[in-house]
């Protein structure tokens, strides 16, 4: 999560700046944005789904490699596994709607040039 934020900081400077100077490189710039911005999509949504493989193991447990359920012992753990999982689900979505949107302006733009 701490990856996404600093790159959301990094893409945000670079984009203003090639707002205000670039104005022939700034399709080259965007078109290496969504490249990078699909990447980290990946990055986040396979942290969340490990979060997620983690915290299914310590509700349910796995009798095959006799791990014990965990949530009935630590009440508060789930509870709080349950609210990080919420809450990095939510900028995996808004990072997939900003990636679609880009990709969507790219393609517009392509097909004005």
């Amino acid at each position: 999560m701490s990856v996404a934020c600093l790159y959301g900081i990094i893409t945000g400077a670079l984009s203003i700046l090639a707002l205000l100077k670039l104005k022939q490189g700034s399709m080259k710039l965007v078109l290496h944005f969504a490249i990078l911005d699909t990447l980290l999509l990946g990055i986040l949504a396979s942290a969340t789904g490990a979060a997620g493989a983690v915290a299914y193991i310590g509700y349910k447990g796995n009798s095959h490699s006799r791990w014990n359920k965990v949530c009935n012992v630590f009440d508060s753990f789930c509870g709080h596994v349950v609210g990080s999982l919420a809450v990095s689900l939510l900028p995996s979505i808004a990072l997939l709607l900003l990636v679609w949107l880009s990709v969507f302006m790219f393609s517009k733009k392509i097909r004005m040039v």
